[in-house]
């Protein structure tokens, strides 16, 4: 083979290795790119339920005693409950810092000491109803305080639970007389 052929050819061939060279450097970046790895995060705000029950946040239990205010007679000492008395208490439910809206459930369990302690009716929203098992309602997310209030007496009629023997017992052994009141809270989805 003549100098001039040789020299060709290895032009020839360096240039096709440069080639291929450049075709695998441009086709290994290509390829890096899809090979890359990248983090990152979503982040969204968490909806507060931060739900207060006459000043107190639900996510303890309650400290406050819920003392109602009793409408006495001329029969009567102020600020004590007997037969025939009647009173009513307020439960207020604020949802100024809470973000979704929710169902609330009450109910009232008359306790043995007092069986005919009874929540007769409620107001709310400037509207009275009667109690008749539980009571449900909803509260839109970030209102404010919601006040209901409850009526309640210690019933004395013909067919009270209690005669007049264990209306006697009662006073004589207990100085308090509760009523337990059982609330839930449901997000409304």
């Amino acid at each position: 083979m003549n100098a001039e052929k040789l020299k060709d050819i290895r032009f020839i061939v360096l240039f096709l290795v440069i080639i291929v060279i450049a075709f695998a450097y441009l086709t290994q970046a290509s390829l890096a790119k899809y090979r890359k790895h990248t983090e990152g995060n979503v982040e969204g705000t968490i909806a507060h339920w931060n739900i207060k029950l006459n000043g107190e946040n639900i996510h303890r239990t309650m400290t406050n005693t819920i003392t109602p205010t009793l409408v006495n007679n001329q029969y009567t000492k102020d600020g004590v409950i007997a037969p025939g008395t009647q009173g009513y208490f307020d439960l207020e439910i604020d949802a100024t810092d809470v973000d979704v809206d929710f169902t609330y459930t009450i109910l009232f369990e008359s306790l043995d000491n007092l069986e005919d302690i009874r929540v007769t009716s409620y107001q709310v929203g400037g509207n009275t109803y009667t109690v008749d098992g539980e009571l449900t309602g909803t509260i839109t997310h970030n209102t404010g305080p919601t006040t209901i209030r409850f009526n309640m007496e210690w019933y004395d009629g013909d067919d009270n639970t209690m005669d007049n023997s264990m209306d006697t017992e009662t006073a004589k052994n207990y100085s308090a007389a509760d009523v337990k009141v059982t609330i839930n809270f449901v997000q409304v989805t």
